[in-house]
């Protein structure tokens, strides 16, 4: 399997475990969705795989050997976190041809992702004047403008409208 988690734990103060024994094997090609009620520890774990928060305890393995002796894993990676990870001075082309550069993509990729996420006529926009639907469009761009083999979506399409959920 090549990713398997075992035995995870996550405190964020002690005595309150917002993971507790938490294992679970993906295999290659394999989708996983987490579902739960809130706080049910569902961005916890997805935080901990995608190396945004280390465990408390346990193990995060790719084709064992552990996620942080593999740089490279997170090369292959797109991440689209819950939380909105943009820079508010930062317009919406500067953020995605500092993206571009750091993951190798070409400016025309970038250009086609705009279009089909409907942002293309806003790269001049400071993000912080963006909509929080657009904020949301951006980051997903960020993650996916480099086809990664590994993708990691947590609530991708909240606050998009039905349009653009679809």
């Amino acid at each position: 399997f090549p990713i398997q988690i075992a035995e995870v734990y996550k405190s964020f103060l002690p005595g309150f475990y917002a993971l507790r024994d938490v294992s679970l094997v993906l295999k290659q090609g394999e989708i996983l969705g987490l579902i739960g009620p809130n706080g049910a520890g569902k961005s916890t774990l997805f935080n901990i795989v995608s190396n945004y928060l280390s465990p408390t305890s346990g193990e995060i393995k790719y084709n064992g050997k552990f996620l942080d002796q593999i740089p490279e894993f997170y090369d292959q990676t797109g991440l689209c976190a819950q939380d909105d990870i943009i820079w508010p001075e930062l317009s919406v082309d500067q953020h995605l041809n500092f993206y571009a550069h750091l993951k190798g993509v070409d400016t025309s990729v970038v250009q086609e992702w705009k279009e089909l996420m409907g942002l293309a006529g806003f790269g001049n926009f400071s993000s912080i004047n963006l909509s929080t639907g657009m904020k949301r469009k951006l980051c997903y761009i960020i993650s996916m403008m480099s086809n990664p083999k590994y993708k990691f979506l947590d609530e991708p399409t909240s606050g998009l409208d039905p349009v653009s959920r679809k």
